[in-house]
């Protein structure tokens, strides 16, 4: 059995447990979560997280700056990147999967040379619906302190979930959101994927012959 937990894990929990904002219910539940997780994975014997394969996939936006189009966001390529465009009111990236995978998390990058503080407010998604407003969060919108020139920001989906369609989007409607300054500038999205191993230790064996040490 294989459970990776990084340090960047431990720092985005963080804001998942601001009792302020969520109340004691959802606080309760999502320290529960983890634990939940680790216990799958014992039961199923092994939980590897793998970098799902994205180039090639399907995506769009809300906007588009041109030449800046959606699908430099999985391009492989950090130094492209997809952007929206002015006076969009509620900016938003949609990846699809084109198949159900079991996901763990969404790590993104942003544009190298500018513009980094525009993603913050920016919340990643992930679920079963093209619609981004009917699928679960991943993690918590990205903050200030987060939205730097060229940060790696991870998103976790706590416990993992079955989705096709990944999104980014700002609601321009959220505090401490500039409507003015509000740009998905994306220079690339990774997804990680759960694999499970089916434990086989112990179980009845048998072959055609033996020989006999």
């Amino acid at each position: 059995m294989r459970i990776e937990i990084q340090p960047s894990d431990i720092t985005n929990m963080a804001g998942l447990l601001d009792v302020s904002r969520y109340g004691w219910n959802v606080y309760i539940c999502r320290l529960l979560l983890p634990v939940m997780f680790v216990c799958c994975c014992f039961q199923q014997g092994s939980c590897d997280l793998a970098a799902l394969p994205i180039h090639g996939k399907h995506t769009s936006q809300s906007t588009e700056w041109s030449p800046h189009q959606s699908y430099q966001a999985i391009d492989g390529r950090t130094n492209s990147f997809s952007h929206t465009d002015d006076n969009d009111p509620h900016p938003w990236w949609l990846l699809d999967l084109g198949s159900n995978h079991n996901l763990s998390g969404i790590n993104v990058t942003l544009r190298e040379d500018s513009g980094g503080y525009r993603f913050t407010g920016a919340i990643v998604r992930a679920g079963l619906s093209p619609n981004f407003n009917d699928n679960l969060p991943c993690g918590s919108p990205a903050t200030s302190n987060q939205s730097k020139n060229g940060a790696e920001i991870p998103f976790l989906c706590e416990p993992p979930r079955t989705a096709r369609y990944i999104s980014l989007d700002i609601d321009t409607s959220m505090p401490g959101v500039d409507p003015r300054e509000a740009y998905l500038q994306l220079a690339e999205v990774a997804v990680e994927n759960v694999t499970s191993a089916l434990p086989v230790y112990g179980k009845s064996t048998s072959q055609s012959s033996t020989w006999l040490p």
